[in-house]
């Protein structure tokens, strides 16, 4: 009889400890999926948050090759005769640079909208404000091809290399600050380190 006892109280001590440690797994596996999950919602959420980044950077990279390009055009405009072109050919060129760089000035507020100082009940909420330097550099550009003779070649030369150069160099120094191709290629990086990481985890 103690024996039957003994070995029956051994039976239940077995199944006890078998319900523990099925239990103790039940939470271990409970515990790390729900910290894989919270693992996964983060680098979704920063994975998100990397493409609308990328998004905005592509668009402002797109609009700022634009506007290189297009003060390039300008410049190289300054060494052309007006009198070795068709007649008001020169004249269409510079009106069409104008127009151009007066457009991508406009879209540069969407990048770039105005820093609020002081209040200004006449102006459109947009063009409140003081103009960043990014688009203070277009806006030195238009002045200065409208300076550019259509008629004779005169002083364009000393307005191209001059004063419109130092514009073109003046965004490209601020557009670069934005962009910092040497912060976006450490988030690359990173980026590509937490994936590689997460995926042969």
């Amino acid at each position: 009889m103690n024996s039957d006892n003994s070995n029956l109280d051994l039976l239940k001590f077995i199944i006890a400890i078998i319900a523990a440690l099925i239990s103790l797994s039940s939470a271990f596996i409970s515990w790390y999926y729900a910290r894989r999950t919270v693992e996964n919602t983060k680098l979704s959420q920063f994975l998100q948050f990397s493409g609308l980044k990328r998004q905005y950077f592509s668009q402002l990279q797109g609009w700022a090759k634009e506007v290189v390009e297009t003060i390039s055009d300008a410049i190289s405009l300054c060494y052309l005769d007006p009198q070795q072109l068709p007649e008001k050919q020169f004249f269409y060129k510079r009106h069409e640079l104008y127009s151009k760089l007066s457009s991508l000035l406009d879209e540069g507020r969407w990048f770039f909208p105005n820093l609020q100082s002081v209040k200004e009940q006449n102006k459109e909420e947009a063009f409140k404000g003081i103009r960043q330097d990014v688009l203070n550099a277009i806006a030195e550009t238009i002045h200065f091809v409208t300076q550019i003779n259509y008629v004779e070649q005169s002083n364009n030369k000393e307005i191209g290399k001059e004063y419109i150069v130092k514009s073109k160099r003046l965004f490209v120094t601020e557009i670069q600050k934005v962009l910092n191709p040497a912060e976006r290629d450490e988030e690359f990086e990173r980026l590509t380190s937490i994936t590689k990481n997460k995926f042969l985890s």
